[in-house]
């Protein structure tokens, strides 16, 4: 997926501190992204997912409230309100430890990055993500 793609796409980035947010949802919108929602913990990241859905969520792992493999899982679990197995999501990580890239394939992240992350990659992780879906 290119640049040119993203315009067509909705995003959900979940990620508690703001300029962390701030910052991606800026490059993002130089990119043309289509649409981009941002919360700052899982219980409002939930309440926009319900109410929009999207295409793609950008999750980080240490999120408030729930977490993010309890986010993921929920939006996973066929019995869930908010389930949508087939979403793409990309968890971002300060740290690549072992136990949370084994909890991260279990529930299906389609792919993981570890800050800090050019944005260039973000991008690129994207492409790759939404180009399986």
């Amino acid at each position: 997926m290119s640049e040119d793609n993203l315009t067509q796409i909705s995003i959900l980035v979940v990620e508690n501190e703001s300029p962390v947010g701030d910052l991606i949802e800026t490059v993002l919108g130089v990119v043309d992204t289509r649409q981009i929602y941002k919360a700052t913990n899982s219980a409002h990241g939930h309440v926009l997912f319900q109410a929009i859905g999207h295409d793609l969520i950008i999750i980080d792992v240490d999120i408030k409230s729930s977490g993010a493999i309890e986010f993921v899982k929920a939006i996973r679990d066929p019995n869930s309100a908010f389930s949508k197995k087939d979403v793409p999501v990309i968890m971002m990580a300060s740290y690549a430890a072992d136990d949370i890239l084994e909890q991260a394939r279990a529930i299906g992240i389609d792919d993981l990055l570890v800050k800090p992350f050019a944005f260039d990659d973000l991008i690129k992780c994207i492409g790759h993500v939404m180009k399986r879906k």
